[in-house]
């Protein structure tokens, strides 16, 4: 494929543009949540096929595009990944930061007072 962009005449010999195509379909090791979350945000991106296709023509050389092209795939799948399991907030994970919030504000109140304390005691008394 070729490079859209800077060149001049050498643009029109090269083919360094690389494109991809991931079956999803076939990936027996992504589980379905996953095939669907990335159906989902790359509705776009697949064919008729079921085949994802990303393109890249960042750099001149085309295993460098290659890379990015592979890099970009890796990316998705983990950030597609990493959304699905986001916990939803329950009562309990609540009251827990609650807690931890209380006792950091008593924690910060008792430090204020034992530094005044200690202002307090350091200050001359003629």
């Amino acid at each position: 494929m070729l490079s859209s962009g800077p060149g001049g005449q050498n643009v029109q010999k090269n083919a360094t543009k690389v494109e991809i195509r991931f079956n999803l379909r076939n990936a027996y090791w992504l589980s379905d949540a996953l095939k669907d979350g990335l159906e989902k945000r790359l509705g776009n991106r697949i064919n008729a096929k079921g085949e994802l296709i990303i393109e890249s023509d960042r750099t001149r050389e085309r295993h460098l595009n290659l890379a990015d092209c592979f890099d970009k795939l890796r990316s998705t799948i983990y950030d597609v990944e990493r959304n699905m399991n986001s916990r939803v907030q329950t009562e309990e994970d609540a009251a827990i930061i609650r807690q931890r919030a209380e006792l950091s504000a008593q924690r910060r109140l008792a430090e204020k007072r034992r530094d005044a304390q200690n202002r307090r005691l350091r200050a001359v008394r003629i």
